[in-house]
């Protein structure tokens, strides 16, 4: 969700704030403990400097499993890596 605050005149006030809601930690870290359990290698949690997975499944198991909370989205990752 995002939510803007306070702009006057064109300029946007010092005391604004923009702010996106990210994923709880324990959400994330959950994912990655489910990840590990079902033997998919660590390496493919490595992150972006944005925060998203550098491996393409991870990101996809990812976004599913912080919408959802379902784990069966880790286990889809790990059919689609073949």
């Amino acid at each position: 969700m995002l939510e803007i605050t306070t702009t006057a005149e064109g300029k946007i006030d010092h005391e604004a704030t923009i702010g996106i809601s990210a994923p709880n930690d324990a959400v994330r870290d959950a994912f990655e403990a489910i990840w590990r359990i079902a033997g998919l290698p660590a390496g493919d949690l490595s992150r972006n400097p944005d925060g998203t997975y550098q491996a393409a499944h991870a990101t996809q198991a990812w976004e599913s499993y912080a919408a959802t909370r379902e784990w069966r989205a880790v286990l889809t990752a790990a059919k689609e890596r073949g």
